[in-house]
This record gives structure tokens, sequence and C-alpha cells, in this order.
């Protein structure tokens, strides 16, 4: 006799075939989620008495630049004068290999 407090039990499935078009199923699947980019540009491109909502934020880490924020210092730093990538591969330091000895010639 199945169990009514537990459906999931494999005892209580025993006698029953599968069903190919069960009415519970969800046949769309998971509903997909916005893309976060998108969601983020319209949020910050919403505007309140004519100024948008990303020059509002920005105005306000300038504000607290000024005041001496190391953190909003920095973050207005970074997105105005971003690192540099191509420096990467040149070397740090130089090597010179000399063959011989380096007294030979001094005598």
């Amino acid at each position: 006799m199945p169990n009514k407090n537990n459906p999931g039990r494999p005892e209580n499935f025993k006698g029953q075939n599968f069903r190919t078009n069960p009415e519970r199923i969800n046949k769309k699947g998971r509903p997909k989620l916005p893309v976060l980019q998108e969601e983020m540009a319209k949020l910050l491109s919403d505007e309140k008495d004519g100024i948008n909502a990303l020059s509002l934020i920005l105005q306000i880490l300038r504000r607290e630049a000024t005041k001496g924020n190391i953190r909003a210092i920095e973050l207005l730093l970074k997105r105005a004068y971003p690192e540099s990538k191509h420096h990467d591969d040149e070397p740090k330091a130089r090597l010179e290999l000399v063959w011989g000895t380096p007294n030979a010639n001094k005598d």
C-alpha cells in the first residue's frame, strides 16, 4: 500500500507503469533568466529629474574621492585608466651571457 506521506519512495511506484505523457511534466523547461548586462543597462539608464542613475553614481563616487576615500579613488582611476596588458609580454630584466673568462684580456 503506497505511503501518502512520502510519495518519492521507490516502493510507492511499484505496479505503476511509466507514462510517456504525464500531465504534470514541465514541457517548456526552466524559464530563461534575463541577460544581466541588459538588465543593468536598463536600471542604470533610468532617469529621475533629468539625470540617469549611472551619472548620479559617478557623481557620488567623485564626491567621496575628493573627500579622500581611497576605495572611491581606486574605482574611478581603474575605470578611467585601465592597466595596459600589452606590456606583459615584454621582459622585466635583461640577461647577457659572456663566453670565456672575463679577465682574459687584462694582464
